[in-house]
């Protein structure tokens, strides 16, 4: 068999030539697999990071709606503060520990059970705290009461995240997601 070889290169080289194209060929496909499969991991991750800063914000709702005091105090930092902000004349601010919550919960009526909502909630994170920014409904019962924004603050202790400061505001205009 006769092979053509271009001027000035011998057979050897031009089988390592080749045998380079085809490598270089090779990793040029791996690299961009790399790079196409890489941005999916480091989305869920974040992803991840977003659900586990998000849990004890879900679980303040779930708990609240089941009255359960023992999952609402595991959530909260004891040095938490709980504030809420009613826009009127007179802007009226009422901050309350986490065991004045707690009271809260467990002296409404069972049949105006809190029952809070949140939707498209913004989460910001970096190393040990963390922000949720999230826009709420809330129901007395099965009765609209009122909506407005959360903003809930947290700290990473070990695995954990705890609340530290959860702040919201209070009106009954412009509200969206009623049903």
């Amino acid at each position: 068999m006769l092979r053509r070889v271009r001027r000035g290169y011998s057979a050897d080289a031009a089988a390592v030539s080749l045998h380079w194209y085809s490598m270089r060929s090779r990793l040029v496909v791996l690299a961009a697999a790399f790079l196409t499969v890489a941005p999916f991991g480091r989305a869920s991750a974040q992803a991840t990071a977003r659900d586990s800063v998000l849990a004890p914000v879900h679980r303040v709702f779930d708990a609240m709606r089941a009255r359960d005091t023992v999952g609402l105090r595991e959530v909260f930092d004891s040095t938490a503060r709980l504030i809420g902000t009613r826009a009127s004349a007179n802007v009226s601010i009422r901050s309350r520990t986490p065991t004045e919550f707690l009271t809260s919960i467990t002296t409404t009526p069972t049949d105006q059970t809190s029952d809070e909502r949140m939707f498209d909630p913004e989460v910001r994170i970096d190393g040990p705290v963390a922000q949720v920014w999230t826009y709420y409904t809330f129901r007395a019962g099965t009765t609209f009461s009122h909506c407005g924004i959360d903003a809930v603050t947290l700290v990473r202790a070990g695995t954990t995240w705890k609340i530290v400061s959860f702040v919201w505001s209070v009106r009954t205009n412009d509200c969206t997601h009623r049903e």
